[in-house]
């Protein structure tokens, strides 16, 4: 059950951190694309990684078969989080309003160290690697954490920075548990879940941070990002079935189908219904009585769609990664059962659900707006 769990979590991981990363590219502050940017260097320098590691979970003697790919891949994720924490010092500095430019030249120093040491030939990327080397390298990088969580803490009481000290603190924690202890104990690589869980919570933080107000808007900029994600799942699709010459069925066919049909296509019919079913009752009495514009009252009336939006981006969410699992193990594990099938049937069968009742959630509160009196 390792196989599955691990999978679907490392894709739903993939998924979300991307899709909050073009969704915050989509505001119009700078601050706001900069975390966005933030976030999908995050989310596709850890794909380098991640996705060997699901190939070896989901192939018969896969950790053998990928070794060189996941530690290349590693490579890439320790450059990009390198420039994720580069990034997010200046996400503090714009938040905590702290020139000071001893800081900002100590984290640049720690940031080229690290990439020093990175590209050093004693690191034998391409192999399990060499221990000493692992453990040197990620020295600049903990001390740039350390740093970084010290500030944080100073201004915990600044908008954006309320808890990220603690988030950034539980990943470096979980990280170093794995780093030290992993290739001694193996159970201990599962600290990698928490630690993940913890830039979860950061990217989100960031994301509730400059997003707030649930509007009109917000439903056509999701609907924009599911199109992109879509784009990009039909183009897995097509590369990963070339590369391993697969010309059978499998569900990754129909990922990139249900998020721009479903993701794209139907947020876009809801967003237009709200956009004219807007435009009566409610709105009119409030540009009547000049207490609001209509876009604000628009807004509040929204207030009340952020639980069917919470169902329907969670069931397609999780139903995409289901098809996802499903499709790359169908063409790696050359028919060899490496977990019950019932239980991946069974999880998508709950991403199923949450998204029919989303989807019903959502076509109810479309036709109570087009319905909503023409006077008061």
């Amino acid at each position: 059950m390792m196989h599955l769990m691990e999978s679907l979590f490392d894709l739903a991981y993939l998924g979300l951190v991307i899709g909050l990363g073009l969704r915050l590219l989509l505001e119009k502050s700078k601050p706001a694309k900069s975390f966005g940017l933030m976030a999908i260097i995050l989310g596709v320098g850890d794909a380098f990684h991640l996705l060997p590691r699901v190939l070896s979970q989901l192939t018969p003697d896969g950790f053998a078969k990928y070794e060189a790919a996941r530690s290349w891949g590693l490579l890439v994720t320790s450059i990009t989080m390198t420039i994720f924490y580069i990034l997010f010092y200046y996400y503090y500095r714009d938040r905590s309003q702290d020139r000071s430019e001893g800081k900002r030249k100590l984290i640049y120093l720690l940031a080229a160290l690290r990439l020093i040491l990175l590209v050093l030939p004693q690191n034998a990327w391409g192999t399990e690697g060499a221990y000493g080397m692992s453990l040197l390298r990620n020295v600049p990088f903990t001390l740039m954490g350390i740093l970084l969580i010290v500030w944080t803490y100073q201004h915990r009481d600044k908008a954006g920075l309320e808890h990220v000290c603690w988030l950034i603190a539980a990943s470096f924690l979980f990280y170093l548990i794995v780093v030290v202890g992993a290739p001694f104990v193996p159970a201990l690589g599962a600290f990698m879940i928490p630690k993940t869980l913890g830039y979860i919570f950061l990217v989100v933080s960031g994301y509730r941070y400059f997003v707030q107000a649930f509007g009109p808007e917000n439903i056509l900029k999701l609907a924009n990002v599911f199109l992109w994600l879509g784009l990009v799942g039909g183009v897995f699709y097509r590369e990963f079935t070339k590369y391993f010459a697969w010309t059978d069925r499998t569900s990754l066919r129909v990922v990139h189908v249900h998020l721009i049909a479903l993701g794209f296509l139907f947020l876009s019919l809801i967003y237009l219904l709200v956009r004219l079913g807007g435009g009566h009752g409610k709105l009119a009495q409030a540009s009547e009585a000049n207490t609001v514009t209509s876009a604000k009252k628009q807004d509040l009336d929204l207030s009340a769609w952020k639980k069917p939006f919470f169902y329907f981006v969670t069931g397609l969410s999780w139903t995409v990664t289901a098809f996802m699992v499903r499709g790359i193990y169908t063409i790696c594990s050359d028919g060899v059962a490496l977990f019950p099938d019932g239980a991946l049937s069974g999880l998508a069968g709950v991403g199923h659900v949450l998204l029919g009742i989303g989807i019903v959630w959502l076509s109810l509160k479309a036709l109570e707006t087009n319905n909503l009196p023409a006077e008061a």
